[in-house]
């Protein structure tokens, strides 16, 4: 019984563990952060566990198009992910969470 409690207390530790951190970055949302997202950016989601907020993301992709969203394409992005920080022009890449921490300061757990 105690190893039950102890997997479900990992379990809920693993996927819940940056509830908080994706929330303070959605608060910011349309202020001071920006994640462009596109359907092939996991790896940046995946930090996130399973709690990743899609109000964090602006989709660039348009299904059945080889477009990009009018929001992607004003921002003149070529890459995914990228995240916008305030008013500096948008950075490719998958971001560590400490450099999102620092970045937008939002506390890690």
């Amino acid at each position: 019984m105690f190893l039950i409690g102890l997997y479900g207390a990992w379990w809920y530790y693993t996927n819940h563990r940056y509830d908080g951190f994706a929330k303070c970055l959605a608060s910011k949302q349309n202020q001071d952060v920006r994640l462009y997202w596109c359907p092939h950016c996991q790896e940046q989601k995946e930090m996130f566990g399973e709690r990743f907020s899609t109000c964090l993301m602006w989709e660039c992709a348009i299904k059945g198009s080889r477009d990009l969203a009018p929001a992607c394409t004003a921002a003149k992005l070529k890459l995914f992910p990228s995240w916008q920080f305030g008013e500096n022009p948008p950075k490719e890449g998958v971001f560590p969470m400490q450099e999102l921490s620092d970045k937008t300061g939002c506390p890690l757990p």
